[in-house]
């Protein structure tokens, strides 16, 4: 069940001008999320539209682990598989 206030977030395409894309980014922003926080996104499309999700950057964590074979401070991940 979703809890206002507990780190869940709804997005409406009629919140929006019209002709203007929608975007989002961490509605904590500068701050941090709560410990072990599990947030739910809800994005609310009109009667004939649909939903696309494009990611520039994605980040879970400040500092990445050593143990995933990035160097400290590279915060970048790919999210497919990559080329040789």
């Amino acid at each position: 069940m979703i809890q206002p206030g507990k780190c869940w977030f709804q997005y409406k395409s009629s919140d929006l001008r019209d002709g203007q894309l929608g975007w989002t980014n961490s509605p904590f922003f500068a701050n941090t999320y709560p410990t072990n926080a599990e947030c739910v996104y809800i994005f609310v499309p009109a009667a004939g539209e649909t939903v696309a999700l494009a990611f520039t950057t994605f980040q879970t964590t400040e500092e990445p682990s050593h143990q995933d074979g990035r160097r400290y401070g590279d915060s970048s991940r790919a999210c497919h598989k990559v080329s040789d």
